[in-house]
């Protein structure tokens, strides 16, 4: 039987690294559910176990995983190991002439001394999701011989991306629909983060107008080198100014989930844990998803 299933281990299966123990027990039994909102035809594959009366409600079919099961989140290919890698972004970034934050792609302990000045600064995975596989930094942190040994260590599998540290008013993810002829934008959401970068929610909003041809720019460029689908790009809006491309997700995002609530449910917010609105997903969820009108 055809299905799709929601993969949100994509980038840890895309890059052959393990996905972490939270996204097994607490995001995906979680948040997958939310693609019974997405007015899909095909049943959802899936290992977890839901109530009939749950799946009465959201009007869901399950079905186990088997031959036809498509990957929905994310599909792998030799391009999109480029588009979601943040170090190709920061390339790209600097081909387009966008704006980007000091720092730059680091080899050795010694680059990552070397480029460093004083202040708070983030050293990236450029495979990782989000707010993960950060190290949060400044100079004097670099004396201590332990996070010596655990960069240098990382540095050894592969590159990393320094970047100066932020103060962000807003999280934007603007969302293209890619084909062969154009860039259609499809929605814009406002991501709401902790202070850890972990998404906790969101809303739909407009895209600013100073950040449209800027986006526009990047989805064209990845479209030109053949990415289709779903393409999306998170800007950040600063105090005194914008990072238009902070990174490039060619899959669905949560922004897909949020889009798609508001079109069922009216105009309101997603929330992770929260004590209003509609609740979204089975009782007992380690994350509880609600949907708050506004």
């Amino acid at each position: 039987m055809e299905s799709n299933h929601v993969n949100f281990n994509f980038e840890y299966d895309l890059y052959d690294s393990p996905a972490p123990v939270w996204m097994n027990k607490v995001l995906q039994p979680s948040m997958e559910c939310l693609y019974f909102y997405c007015d899909e035809e095909l049943p959802l594959a899936t290992n977890i176990k839901y109530e009939s009366d749950y799946l009465e409600q959201v009007g869901g079919q399950t079905c186990p995983h088997n031959p036809e099961t498509n990957s929905w989140w994310g599909s792998k290919s030799e391009l999109s190991a480029k588009t979601n890698c943040k170090l190709e972004n920061h390339l790209t970034n600097k081909h387009l002439k966008l704006w980007t934050p000091e720092g730059g792609i680091v080899k050795s302990f010694e680059e990552l001394e070397a480029l460093m000045g004083e202040g708070r600064w983030r050293l990236k995975d450029p495979w990782l999701m989000g707010g993960t596989g950060q190290w949060r930094l400044s100079r004097e942190m670099l004396y201590d011989d332990a996070l010596r040994r655990g960069i240098t260590k990382r540095l050894n599998k592969g590159n990393l991306l320094l970047e100066r540290s932020l103060e962000i008013k807003n999280v934007i993810g603007t969302t293209f629909d890619l084909t062969d002829s154009t860039s259609n934008l499809l929605f814009c959401v406002e991501n709401f983060l902790n202070s850890q970068g972990n998404f906790i929610g969101g809303k739909v909003t407009d895209l600013p107008e100073v950040l449209k041809s800027q986006v526009y720019k990047v989805s064209e460029y990845w479209r030109d080198l053949g990415a289709r689908g779903v393409l999306e790009i998170d800007s950040f809006i600063l105090d005194d100014g914008y990072y238009p491309c902070v990174e490039v997700n060619h899959r669905k995002t949560m922004g897909w989930f949020i889009w798609n609530l508001s079109q069922k449910l009216g105009s309101g917010e997603m929330r992770l844990n929260h004590q209003d609105g509609i609740k979204l997903n089975p009782k007992n969820s380690a994350l509880e998803v609600s949907w708050v009108k506004i």
